[in-house]
């Protein structure tokens, strides 16, 4: 295989792209994320629904990093009930007539830090003001799901997210690029020594996504994911990247795309940074979740990276 030629991004199966049958594992997860930015206000989203049937819970997460610097988040947890109702206190993700369409409908409080490097900070979220958060969003399909998930249980899938939005009474009427994933399976929720998932959202050149893993004894370690190059949909099947610093105070990412044997840098300029930290199996965690703005040769791309370290 010559350096030009890379080979092209892997689907899931069919039997893959809706809910699985949980294993006998107690910990046995499956979750269905959101992510996208308004680029008229830089305003960043991430949203997730998490399913834990071994456990009997549900669990949805929406943080917004708002143009002003300001972190809004709002976690909710309720009992599980079936596939077929995933709703809790007035958050509602669900899919509509199959996996291409889906809707985004909340009404619920939320909590807002004024800068959203302090989400480390307990004394910052008891001190935080309260906001009325209001999604009334559809996402459709613009592509086809692309593996992304060492072990193969994950995958993402562009598309276009549409509709409106209120932040304590900031209106934002939405008509972007959104990618959707679903991940699922035990080891999910096993803590990895580190984690990176970065993604760049653009209808076309420009986008990617690529989640890298690292466990210990390389067990499930390992880097799978996609970008658009030279036209086509490419697999990204190595990851490196660089940060200015490893802690909460990072503004820039350097991320080297391994695409058949040809390394495709990416530049990243951090936007805003919420660390949150976190346990997991009696293990803690820092999750620091980044709204970047990446630099390529297609030219400036928003998007997000997620980097995980076990503390």
């Amino acid at each position: 295989m010559s350096r030009d030629e890379g080979a092209t991004a892997r689907h899931p199966d069919a039997a893959d792209r809706g809910w699985h049958a949980p294993g006998t594992e107690l910990g046995w997860s499956e979750s269905v994320g959101f992510r996208f930015v308004d680029p008229a206000t830089r305003t960043g989203i991430v949203a997730r629904l998490g399913v834990r049937p071994n456990e009997g819970a549900i669990d949805v997460g929406i943080d917004i990093f708002m143009s002003d610097g300001s972190f809004v988040a709002t976690r909710q947890i309720g009992p599980w009930q079936g596939a077929d109702r995933i709703a809790v206190e007035g958050f509602d993700i669900r899919a509509e007539g199959g996996e291409e369409h889906w809707r985004l409908d909340c009404d619920g409080a939320a909590h807002s830090l004024a800068e959203a490097q302090d989400a480390d900070r307990h004394a910052a979220w008891h001190g935080s003001r309260v906001e009325r958060l209001i999604l009334e969003l559809a996402w459709t399909a613009t592509g086809e799901p692309r593996l992304t998930g060492a072990g193969g249980r994950r995958f993402s899938q562009p598309g276009r997210l549409r509709g409106e939005m209120w932040v304590s009474g900031d209106h934002f009427v939405l008509d972007v690029v959104a990618l959707r994933d679903r991940s699922w399976g035990p080891d999910r929720l096993d803590l990895p020594l580190r984690r990176a998932l970065l993604c760049a959202l653009a209808d076309g050149p420009g986008g990617f996504e690529v989640e890298s893993i690292e466990r210990e004894g390389n067990a499930a370690s390992g880097t799978d994911g996609w970008v658009v190059h030279r036209g086509a949909v490419q697999a990204v099947t190595g990851l490196e990247w660089i940060e200015d610093a490893p802690d909460k105070t990072v503004q820039r990412l350097g991320a080297s795309l391994c695409v058949g044997g040809e390394d495709l840098v990416r530049e990243g300029r951090v936007l805003a940074l919420a660390p949150l930290p976190g346990r997991r199996n009696d293990a803690t965690f820092l999750l620091r979740e980044c709204l970047v703005e990446w630099a390529g040769p297609e030219g400036l791309t928003l998007g997000f990276a997620e980097l995980l370290t076990r503390t």
